[in-house]
Order: structure tokens, then sequence, then C-alpha cells
């Protein structure tokens, strides 16, 4: 399913017959099943590099878990468009709970909406950010913000030694909904190839900052940050803008989990930072062997009973550690390799 496919829908709108056609179907595998595992993408099913390190045996884990009654499902800050690309890739049937839980069941034929606010609100923001940057950045001749081929920022950066004078470039995630992102580059004139430019992001920064400060009617910078979550990342050159009750992963799964209040199977996140641990005792939050330490401290403090053969941390990275926990998820169901 194509993220044009499928139908947003608020949450508060669901119709009784709307739920029957479309939920309560979730709704009874998931009482029925044997357990859900969701896990996020950035750092765990994939490297910095956004490549899975053992596609194939992720593959493999994925579905054993799946043949035998185990849903799978990622929950991730990724936009949809991206995190069907990676369910298709990965063989994942479960729900996609994308840009941190403004919505899920992505892979049904409805999206549920939990805060309709931002989804009116960040579209009109990108096109005036877009305006603006243009003409606060004159000399900056690429910023992209529209959904099209033109839009791939890979093939950008392989083609932006064609551009005379293309030395660094804005480019606006178009495919987020309900938050705001982008990257923030230099380019090489010689070659094409990207480096990062601290000066020319925080200079970004500011006007996305400006910006929101002043479309939203807060009062100053702190008043933003009350009620939204500022991720300014100068490793990577990003920055990425949610409301804060759109910034943890921990009501999302709660609302997936309240479909079925029957449901006695285990529940498990799997991630590599604080943003992936859920704060519910009801679901089990594993970290893959690169994950941050605060996330690791956080796991070290939790006291709690696991199945037999579960580890809280893996020994592995990435990839191989995602499906070291599945293995060992599937090891404790008895599911037969």
């Amino acid at each position: 399913m194509s993220a044009q496919e499928s139908r947003i829908i608020p949450l508060a709108a669901l119709s009784q017959e709307m739920y029957r056609q479309e939920i309560q179907p979730v709704a009874e595998r998931l009482k029925t099943s044997r357990g859900i595992v969701l896990f996020d993408l950035d750092k765990t099913a994939v490297n910095e590099a956004y490549n899975p390190t053992n596609l194939e045996g992720l593959k493999r884990a994925i579905n054993r878990l799946q043949a035998h009654n185990v849903i799978v499902g990622i929950h991730s800050d990724t936009p949809l468009s991206s995190m069907i690309q990676f369910a298709a890739m990965f063989g994942v049937e479960g729900p996609l709970v994308y840009e941190m839980g403004g919505t899920y069941f992505a892979q049904e034929k409805i999206n549920l909406v939990l805060d309709t606010e931002v989804l009116n609100f960040f579209p009109g923001f990108r096109d005036k950010f877009y305006a603006e940057a243009k003409r606060r950045f004159p000399d900056t001749e690429k910023i992209l913000h529209k959904i099209s081929k033109e839009n791939d920022r890979n093939k950008e950066k392989r083609e932006a030694v064609k551009y005379p004078g293309f030395d660094r470039g804005i480019f606006i995630n178009p495919f987020r909904l309900l938050s705001f992102g982008l990257w923030a580059e230099g380019i090489k004139r010689s070659d094409g190839t990207t480096f990062l430019s601290p000066e020319f992001h925080q200079q970004v920064d500011a006007l996305v900052k400006e910006m929101l400060i002043r479309e939203l009617g807060f009062p100053d910078e702190a008043a933003l940050k009350e009620l939204y979550d500022y991720d300014f990342n100068p490793d990577y050159g990003v920055t990425i803008v949610k409301k804060k009750v759109l910034s943890s992963k921990t009501p999302p799964i709660q609302a997936i989990l309240s479909l079925a209040p029957d449901f006695q199977g285990h529940a498990y996140m799997v991630g590599d930072s604080l943003a992936d641990f859920i704060e519910d005792p009801k679901v089990t939050t594993l970290a893959v062997a690169n994950a941050k330490q605060e996330l690791r401290a956080k796991l070290d403090a939790q006291t709690v009973l696991l199945p037999q053969g579960i580890t809280r941390i893996s020994q592995e990275t990435y990839t191989q550690g995602l499906i070291e926990h599945f293995e060992h998820i599937a090891d404790s169901l008895g599911i037969p390799h």
C-alpha cells in the first residue's frame, strides 16, 4: 500500500462501522496472537547509511515469528513513504507506526491520526518555509520541498556538480505529515559530494525557529520548546520538529494494545536510543549492542522478569542484534526453525 492509497482519518472521527470494518479484524488478530514485536529503524534495523547489515537473515527471523502468529511491526520516526519501502524489503506484515506514532496502522486501509492539529499545520508551514528560505538564502541554488522525483536527495547529491555555484543546499523533507524536517548541507563544487556545514546548518535552523515562533504565535523560543520537541543534529545536518505529545513511542503502543484488552501475549519494542524505551509494564524494551548509554542505563535500572533466553541488550549490533532478539523471542515461544 502506498501513502497515497491509504486514508487519513482523525481518531475522534472513527465511526462504529469503520471500526468494525477496518480495526476490529486487527484487534481480533492481536487478541489471539502469541505476541507483538515492534522495532526501530535508524541504527537498529539499519546502520547509519540506512542499510541493513544482514537483510536475508532479518527476513528469515521476521518470517519465523510471523508464520507462528507473532505480529511484527515497525515503530520509528521515519515518514510513512520510507517505512512502507522498508516493510516491503523486510517482509513485515504488522502495523507501521510512523513519525513517532502520530499515525498508525498504515498496513491497513486507514491511518488513525492522533493529533489533527499538526496534520493541518506542517504541510502549510513547509511551503512557507520554502518561500522564506529562497528569499533569505538567495545564493543557495537548490532548495527542495515538493514530493517529486526531483527531491531524491541521493540523486541531487550525484548531480550537484552540474549546477554552477551549487555549494550548499536545503533539502526539506516533503514526506513528513505530522512534523517538519530538513537537511542543510554543503556540496563540493569539484565532484558534487556533500559535507557537513555546521555554520550554514545553524543559520537555517535559526530560520526554522524564527518562523515556528511567528507562525504558532509563541512569544519566544522557550515557549515553543514547552510544546514542541526540537532535534538539532549537527552530526547529520538535520533539524526535526515535532509536537511533544507525538515525541514518545509509548502512547501508540498503548493505543494498539488497547484494541485487544484480553491480549495475553508478550509485547516487545527493540531499539537503540532512549526514545525507544516504552514506559509501560506490559511492554518489554530490548536494545541492540550499539544502543546509546542513556538507554542502557535505563534498562540496567529496571527490574523485569524476562522469559527464558531473552536478554535486554544483544551481543550484536544493528541488524544482527535485532535478528538476535527475534531469534531469542522465537525460541522462548518454542517456535521451530
